[in-house]
């Protein structure tokens, strides 16, 4: 099994960060991230307050950044190093910032989003507890184009429901 853990952001991980962030497969899944990488964008994002705050984590698989996920103003979004899918590490991730959110943040509600040719982020949304709350349509910068989308929201109270369902309440 993987030694997995969230921690906060450090300056000696400019390289993975910036490593991850260059792959065009990763960031087109994203909106915010443009392509080609951009050595100071990275710089800033791992600088931002939230990441300082600590709301923005690195994934760590085997103390190797396998990816980061935030958990900002209501929104969760992530990202993992391909080297990382298909091991469970998005979905545990997310287990692990929604605990967060509602236990340590006590929001009452965390909304997330993937692009509709992403079925694999929304299958870790879905064995989150997340539900479809709709359909949009929402810019990518490393595609440079809108791009279908699909919306998910989970409160607080399904969360912890789904936590007990799940036996890992």
């Amino acid at each position: 099994m993987d030694n997995l853990r969230l921690r906060n952001l450090r300056d000696d991980d400019f390289e993975a960060f910036h490593a991850l962030n260059s792959d065009y497969d990763v960031v087109k899944m994203v909106a915010s991230w443009p392509y080609p990488s951009d050595p100071v964008f990275t710089r800033m994002r791992m600088n931002t307050p939230e990441a300082q705050a600590g709301l923005v984590s690195v994934i760590e698989c085997n103390g190797q950044l396998a990816g980061t996920i935030g958990g900002v103003r209501g929104g969760l979004g992530y990202m993992l190093a391909k080297t990382f899918w298909g091991r469970g590490i998005a979905t545990w991730a997310v287990g692990q910032k929604l605990k967060e959110a509602f236990s340590v943040h006590k929001w009452e509600i965390v909304k997330a989003g993937t692009w509709n040719d992403n079925p694999a982020s929304a299958a870790v949304l879905l064995k989150n507890g997340f539900t479809v709350v709709g359909q949009s349509v929402g810019y990518c910068k490393a595609r440079d184009c809108e791009v279908e989308a699909t919306d998910y929201e989970i409160f607080r109270h399904e969360w912890l429901k789904h936590q007990t369902s799940t036996g890992t309440a």
